[in-house]
Formats: C-alpha cells, sequence, structure tokens
C-alpha cells in the first residue's frame, strides 16, 4: 500500500488517521518529503516506484531516510537483489509527550 500514490480504501484510510507531525492526526509519518509532496520510494521494481515501508509513530519527532535514494547514502544491501530499500530513522521523543511522562 503506498499511500501517497494511491487512491483505494486502504489508503484513505490511512490517511484519515496518519500524516505528517503538522497535519493534526492520531499517528504521523516520519518520511523525508521531496519537492513534489511525495516521499522518497521505497521499493522499485521495473517501472514501480512506490512508498511501501513507513516508520509511524504517535510519540516521536525526526525524519527517516531511504538508503540508496536520498543523497549521500548507500544501499544497505549493495543494490543486490533487494526490491525494497531500507529505512533508517533517527527520532526523538516528542518534547511535550517526554513532559507528561
Amino acid at each position: 500500500m503506498d499511500p501517497f500514490r494511491s487512491n483505494d480504501a486502504s489508503a484513505e484510510e490511512w490517511r484519515q488517521y496518519a500524516g505528517p507531525l503538522d497535519a493534526n492526526k492520531d499517528y504521523w509519518h516520519h518520511s523525508r518529503v521531496l519537492a513534489n509532496n511525495k516521499p522518497e520510494t521505497t521499493h522499485s521494481f521495473m517501472w514501480r516506484h512506490l512508498t511501501l515501508d513507513h516508520i509511524v509513530t504517535n510519540f516521536a519527532v525526526g525524519d527517516s531516510v531511504v538508503l540508496g535514494m536520498t543523497p549521500d547514502t548507500s544501499r544497505l544491501d549493495g543494490g543486490l537483489g533487494m526490491d525494497h530499500h531500507a529505512v533508517l530513522a533517527k527520532l526523538q521523543i516528542a518534547p511535550t509527550l517526554a513532559q507528561k511522562q
């Protein structure tokens, strides 16, 4: 499911509950958004380039990178055989949530 490039029922439900941090949703995704307002693709197979792998929380802030797609990163598998790219995130507990602890 690619909720950023699809309009099926599962993508619509994703968008109902998840979005960027400033979207006031129950959950937020940590995908690095490109100039076209879509996150980097995590899956490449033939002509298909989709964002199928996600990092979603309701407690953290920070962005993720897609290894081998984000500039200055390398694929984790060296580019051999995998159709999904690894997603790496550096997240921190959101300050407003940390204060509630």
